[in-house]
């Protein structure tokens, strides 16, 4: 039986190899080749990606580094576990390069780039916590609860009512919850009895919702939300949580207001 050498070396063998799509021919070892790309019926077309995190400089890239007349801009969804998020992506020829067939795909998409008062509210949605937890957060967000607009205000309680009501809540002998169903619309409605000591009841205020104000993303506008709060005692501890209403419609007004903007400030057309 022959014994095979397997530190014999395979001399070189030119060959095409297909490089970005284009067929290139390799003559030898030393790398030297031969683009065959013009014997091509139709030019290849390179796709480069460039992704940015700030709503201006993708403007910015719409109007100086793309051929607006082959350019569209589409948006992108972001599907994610806690909420969906969105961006858009601009399908365009770049106009920096010669040739006519590359092609420059530019993203805006956040991908966790919420402000950071934005992304807490977010993450904490729906989350339950202790009364010393959400009494913290609270404090940390103090400024977010509000409304846009004053006159809607008197439905709502105050930074301090609402922070009051949280901090100093407890389940005593003397407390007792009630719940209540509107058969006719479905409303629950919690309420809170205290009994002092000669008998009487007196009904102490709760807080069902309270208003947010909220900034997705740099040099976006800020939009208003409303939280529905809840709690409950277990083992007599309070726990909260609170559902934020209304998130859909704000991502929806989010983008239409970037769509416009683009629309606006570039003249290229926007798909959603």
């Amino acid at each position: 039986m022959t014994e095979v050498n397997n530190n014999v070396v395979k001399p070189f063998e030119p060959h095409f190899e297909s490089i970005d799509g284009r067929p290139v021919f390799i003559k030898d070892a030393n790398g030297a080749y031969e683009d065959f790309e013009k014997f091509l019926k139709t030019p290849t077309r390179i796709r480069m990606s460039e992704k940015v995190r700030v709503f201006d400089s993708f403007i910015e890239i719409l109007n100086t580094r793309v051929d607006k007349d082959k350019a569209a801009v589409y948006t992108q969804a972001e599907i994610n576990t806690k909420f969906d998020d969105f961006g858009f992506v601009a399908y365009a020829n770049d106009c920096r390069n010669d040739n006519p067939a590359w092609r420059k795909d530019v993203t805006f998409a956040w991908e966790d780039g919420f402000m950071k008062r934005a992304r807490d509210w977010l993450l904490n949605d729906e989350k339950v916590m202790s009364q010393d937890d959400f009494a913290l957060f609270l404090d940390k967000h103090i400024d977010d609860i509000r409304c846009v607009t004053p006159e809607v205000a008197s439905g709502y309680p105050t930074q301090m009512e609402l922070f009051n009501f949280v901090s100093t809540l407890q389940e005593s002998k003397s407390d007792r919850f009630t719940r209540k169903v509107n058969i006719q619309n479905g409303d629950v409605t919690v309420c809170l009895e205290r009994e002092s000591d000669d008998g009487t009841k007196k009904q102490l205020k709760l807080f069902e919702r309270f208003p947010i104000v909220l900034q997705l993303y740099e040099g976006f506008p800020t939009y208003q939300v409303t939280a529905k709060l809840r709690f409950r005692t277990r083992e007599g501890h309070v726990l909260f949580q609170y559902d934020i209403e209304g998130l859909e419609e704000m991502f929806i007004a989010a983008r239409d207001w970037a769509a416009n903007q683009i629309r606006e400030k570039t003249g290229l057309p926007v798909y959603i």
